[in-house]
């Protein structure tokens, strides 16, 4: 994770992580996912999940109610409302999780966090209105009545 490099995100695919046939192997990769997903936490690095498909066998969707996976859920459920708010405001107004907008608004990643997260998991799956009237002076305040009323 080179946040100095510009990593905004870390991307996870966890069935490489715990899904595995030998005990050892998976003890291991299953106490490194732990660590990992923890650093990210304490770095405020969203963490984006998901399969591969592309290899006989992998899993359609994540089980994320597996044992080894449940306590890492709620981190795996904010970097996808993060996401979602990301690519809402990226496509409405190049207002996304990296832009200059969000540089200004919400310099601080614990703040951004906090404000995609909360917009990612109240807007509505589909289409948003193109026509929303959003702008680079627009506060987050703002960004939220104009998504949600």
């Amino acid at each position: 994770m080179q946040i100095s490099m510009g990593a905004a995100a870390l991307n996870i695919i966890p069935d490489r992580n715990w899904n595995l046939k030998d005990p050892e192997q998976k003890k291991r990769k299953v106490a490194e996912l732990h660590r990992i997903v923890e650093v990210s936490r304490r770095r405020h690095l969203p963490i984006i999940v998901g399969t591969e498909m592309n290899a006989p066998g992998q899993r359609f969707v994540d089980d994320f109610d597996a044992p080894e996976l449940a306590p890492l859920a709620p981190a795996f459920l904010e970097g996808a409302w993060i996401l979602h708010a990301h690519t809402v405001l990226q496509r409405l107004a190049g207002m996304g999780y990296v832009s200059a907008w969000a540089e200004d608004h919400l310099p601080d990643r614990a703040a951004r966090n906090a404000f995609f997260s909360g917009l990612g998991e109240r807007l509505p799956a589909g289409l948003v209105r193109l026509d929303t009237p959003l702008s680079a002076a627009s506060s987050p305040e703002d960004v939220c009545t104009a998504l949600l009323g």
